[in-house]
């Protein structure tokens, strides 16, 4: 399915049993299927985390779970509380409330690469891998990118415009050469600037825009300097 919608190849389908931190990282989520149309739960634990010590402090299971609003519902449900590294009380329950900070939306995500997003989905993206402690660098540059490559047309055009006055009689063929010398090397300096981007060496912004810029004044100079 990835290779016919043009995506990513994936290691986890909506099927597989999921892992998820809660947005106050204090719970661990864990499972085996999540309905988005019904917001229920299959199979469904709940991990309490004491952040200070990096220990369990309760564990909640449920066969079914429902979500509604701020709070899960708990069906064929038992919890067990820690104490140390062992279990110092259990307790059964068919029914039970579990308060939640998260949504639907939370819980119901579809990856898609940086490059399938639209802007405001992986601007949205990147508060939340942020919000979760997680590094957004290589996401932060991506989106700059994605504000940087409409002018890469404008660049193009920038460039192509003196040479084409300055060719004269060198021939045509002399003007592609140099017209497909040039585009490499503005493509190749855009995947350069993005690597040196992604490994923390450039700033976001130059990243992104450094090509265009270098490339875009390099163009306007060459126009003015072009006889009339």
């Amino acid at each position: 399915m990835a290779r016919i919608t043009d995506q990513p190849p994936s290691s986890s389908r909506r099927l597989d049993r999921r892992w998820l931190m809660s947005r106050d990282r204090n719970r661990i989520f864990h499972y085996q299927y999540f309905d988005p149309i019904a917001s229920a739960f299959s199979r469904l634990s709940v991990f309490e985390i004491d952040t200070q010590a990096w220990a369990f402090k309760k564990r909640v299971y449920a066969e079914k779970a429902f979500l509604k609003e701020g709070e899960l519902a708990l069906t064929s449900a038992w919890e067990m509380e820690f104490g140390g590294d062992l279990p110092v009380r259990f307790e059964r329950r068919e029914e039970a409330r579990l308060p939640l900070v998260e949504d639907r939306r939370y819980f119901q995500k579809e990856w898609k690469a940086p490059d399938q997003m639209r802007f405001s989905e992986l601007r949205g993206y990147i508060g939340e891998i942020e919000e979760r402690g997680f590094d957004s660098l290589h996401f932060r540059v991506d989106l700059q990118y994605k504000l940087s490559f409409p002018m890469a047309s404008l660049v193009m055009v920038l460039l192509g415009v003196p040479f084409a006055f300055s060719m004269g009689r060198r021939g045509t063929l002399v003007g592609i050469g140099l017209s497909i010398v040039i585009g490499m090397l503005y493509w190749g300096a855009i995947g350069v600037f993005k690597s040196l981007g992604y490994a923390g060496f450039l700033d976001v912004f130059l990243a992104a825009w450094g090509p265009n810029l270098i490339f875009g004044l390099a163009g306007a100079y060459l126009i003015l300097r072009v006889r009339t």
